[in-house]
């Protein structure tokens, strides 16, 4: 189920030595082998090492937080090796059944930078004390300092913008004045005129005088 050669602790590969050497200075877990991941040959990137469960259940919630960091779903499982000692790899389903060709020169030729970012992100953040959880992963004191500040700037810049609204519905009378109409010319302003059938005496449809024309038959002769 591993790669044929298995990489001793004393000689991991480049690419996952960082994450080898962070989980072994934890000095509660013993690399049993590991593997960057190759094109060549058909073995995808591990570590394998033993340790305690409850140490094994750390890591595993760990992997939980950080999993949205990551390109690939890396699981932590745990077996029984030969001698009937639990053992635990780290490793990604995704890349440990991606054996056919074409999907190993996907991941580590075009798309190796993806497995390489992910290794790093776990050397980082895998063995992280839960105290840094308070901080970004940057260092964001800085960044949350700065994202309080902007907060607060919008706060204060909303009755400004509400006094900016009310000055501009007031700058327009043609629309908020009931004695006016919209312009037709090009300055000032239009009165309102009459309706046509309001009264002298200013009534609501007041009758008005109308006389119909007069209608002459004409005979068919």
């Amino acid at each position: 189920m591993f790669c044929k050669k298995q990489w001793t602790p004393n000689e991991p590969e480049p690419r996952i030595a960082p994450l080898v050497e962070v989980l072994t200075a934890t000095g509660e877990l013993t690399i049993l082998g590991s593997s960057e991941g190759h094109l060549a040959r058909i073995c995808d990137p591990y570590v394998y090492f033993s340790c305690a469960p409850e140490m094994a259940e750390r890591l595993a919630a760990r992997l939980d937080r950080i999993r949205a960091r990551l390109n690939y779903d890396w699981q932590l499982s745990g077996r029984f090796n030969q001698d009937s000692k639990l053992c635990f790899d780290l490793r990604s389903p995704e890349l440990f059944h991606a054996q056919g060709l074409v999907a190993r020169v996907l991941n580590y030729s075009i798309f190796r930078k993806r497995i390489d970012r992910d290794l790093a992100v776990l050397a980082k953040l895998l063995c992280r004390p839960e105290a840094a959880d308070l901080e970004d992963i940057y260092g964001n004191q800085d960044v949350r300092r700065q994202r309080n500040v902007l907060a607060v700037a919008g706060k204060a810049t909303r009755p400004v913008m509400a006094v900016t609204t009310l000055i501009l519905i007031s700058s327009l009378p043609a629309c908020g004045t009931p004695d006016v109409e919209l312009q037709h010319e090009t300055t000032g302003s239009d009165e309102l005129l009459l309706s046509p059938c309001v009264g002298r005496d200013g009534s609501p449809c007041a009758p008005v005088p109308y006389r119909a024309p007069a209608f002459t038959w004409i005979g068919v002769g």
